[in-house]
């Protein structure tokens, strides 16, 4: 609404044609907070901006035709390092076990990379969209024990975040942070 009443030109929902996911309640997340919407973190997987990639290319060429050949050219050219990149990752992939697919990350972020390459979201360190959430002592134990339980070799931040919270929770199980 806020974008939709300030806004002066074309509103472009690249996210038009995918279905959301919905967030996972991981019990043993800390800090925990319902969601009502779907899960903003796309760009987890390539075959998904794809779908960016058409929609910003059929909007610029809406507002732009004269450079309708251009727009094409360049998401073509995108297109295929999306390709390129799926295929880059799902070669990484191939190399880990399928039953050591298994993610513990800093907060909900990688859903749909798990969904992509068949990972799958064990446990998060802030249970929460959010990561400036706190949670609480009870939580992390739950969370060492899960990781402990699961053999879990590593959890996975986000470089933008602070990683004191997934360094004390590596530290107490002896995996690493990626």
């Amino acid at each position: 609404p806020v974008i939709n009443t300030n806004a002066r030109g074309l509103v472009v929902e690249v996210s038009a044609g995918i279905a959301p996911l919905t967030f996972n309640d991981i019990e043993t997340g800390a800090g925990g907070d319902a969601h009502t919407s779907g899960d903003p973190h796309v760009w987890m997987d390539p075959t998904l901006v794809k779908t960016w990639v058409r929609n910003i290319e059929t909007a610029l060429t809406q507002v732009d035709p004269d450079h309708e050949l251009q727009y094409q050219q360049n998401a073509d050219a995108y297109l295929q390092q999306l390709d390129e990149l799926d295929v880059w990752i799902e070669t990484r992939v191939a190399m880990v076990p399928q039953d050591q697919r298994k993610l513990v990350t800093d907060h909900e972020s990688m859903a749909y990379f798990a969904n992509r390459y068949g990972f799958n979201v064990v446990g998060l360190v802030v249970g929460s969209i959010s990561t400036l959430s706190s949670p609480s002592a009870q939580e992390l134990a739950a969370l060492e024990d899960l990781i402990r339980e699961q053999q879990v070799p590593a959890i996975f931040v986000d470089r933008s975040v602070n990683t004191n919270l997934a360094d004390q929770v590596a530290q107490d199980t002896g995996v690493q942070v990626v």
